[in-house]
């Protein structure tokens, strides 16, 4: 069955100084149940204290998740990549794949050519 008004926000953030990646490995598998529960699937990748994370799902889903990242203080400087409507989910099978941060970037790089931004 296809799926309306999908909307897919890619950011890059910084996690504060007290965060090891034991406890977001923790919490992101928290996430993960919590955010297929709200229709959101995308990619994670974190690099020592960088992320880039790519969320993807109802609109008003992913931007009200989107806002709760940008006042978590667990964050700073978070700066949005991309946020546009799209037709079709790109992890629609994953849930939130954790992916080596590299990746994650190159995979933000091409949703953003994709939509000419």
């Amino acid at each position: 069955m296809p799926e309306g008004n999908l909307f897919v926000v890619c950011y890059v953030s910084i996690l504060t100084a007290d965060w090891t990646i034991q406890k977001v490995t923790q919490l992101a598998a928290q996430f993960c149940v919590l955010n297929r529960h709200h229709g959101i699937t995308g990619c994670i990748g974190v690099n020592r204290r960088d992320v880039m994370q790519l969320l993807e799902g109802p609109e008003d889903e992913v931007q009200a998740l989107y806002s709760r990242i940008v006042r978590d203080r667990r964050h700073i400087e978070v700066t949005q990549i991309l946020g546009a409507p799209i037709a079709a989910r790109y992890y629609a099978a994953w849930g939130m794949i954790d992916l080596p941060y590299g990746t994650a970037v190159e995979v933000a790089d091409q949703i953003r050519k994709i939509h000419g931004r």
